[in-house]
């Protein structure tokens, strides 16, 4: 498992690195110092998982983590920062990033996060979800994301219900009784019928958009 790291500090590389280590016997860590250093790097190597702080740009923060998400396809970027604002952590997600971890969260929490986001998962803090709920109109059923039947088939809709609960495609398999590439099939289609890029923005788009 190759596992790139991007921040400004080094004592947060290495600090991240420690963790990063705990989730495979054969993880081999990259680390950039700078935006650019990580672009070079993930242009060169294909990695399981970029996680990646929050550089200074003249451009704005967005097209910085777009560019990021974009270099690292197809593997998750995680945002790992000081959450400042709801719409800091949205910006990182509509750019592209799988997960939003704040630089605060607990030893155990975090290889949680990592664990989720590498098996299909996606992670914002609890308190931007909370937030979200609040500035969207309320669900008939809070227990369930009631989306339009000519957007999303009955099955897509559970599938985004268990995306909204920060399930895995395993922990959705399970749930649901399907194999793992049905779910595969299931997610790309919702990520495509809501016009996002990924399960995060998929989650923040159909809170914005339940009636």
């Amino acid at each position: 498992m190759l596992v790139l790291i991007a921040d400004h500090h080094a004592i947060v590389r290495t600090g991240l690195a420690c963790f990063v280590e705990q989730l495979d016997a054969n993880v081999e860590v990259l680390q950039s110092q700078s935006h650019g250093e990580a672009i070079d790097q993930l242009s060169q190597r294909k990695v399981d998982l970029a996680v990646v702080g929050v550089f200074q740009t003249n451009g704005g923060l967005a097209p910085q983590i777009r560019e990021l998400a974009d270099a690292a396809q197809p593997a998750p970027l995680i945002v790992f920062a000081e959450p400042s604002s709801r719409e800091l952590i949205e910006s990182c997600i509509h750019a592209g990033a799988n997960a939003f971890v704040a630089k605060s969260t607990d030893e155990r929490h975090l290889i949680h996060i990592l664990r989720l986001v590498l098996e299909g998962g996606s992670y914002i803090p609890a308190e931007t979800v909370k937030q979200i709920d609040s500035t969207s109109r309320p669900a008939r059923d809070s227990a369930k994301i009631m989306i339009p039947p000519a957007r999303l088939t009955n099955r897509q809709a559970d599938v985004l219900n268990c995306l909204r609960l920060g399930m895995s495609n395993s922990d959705i398999a399970d749930k649901l009784g399907l194999n793992l590439s049905t779910v595969k099939g299931h997610v790309s289609a919702v990520l495509k019928t809501l016009g996002v890029r990924n399960r995060t923005q998929a989650v923040i788009a159909a809170r914005k958009t339940a009636p």
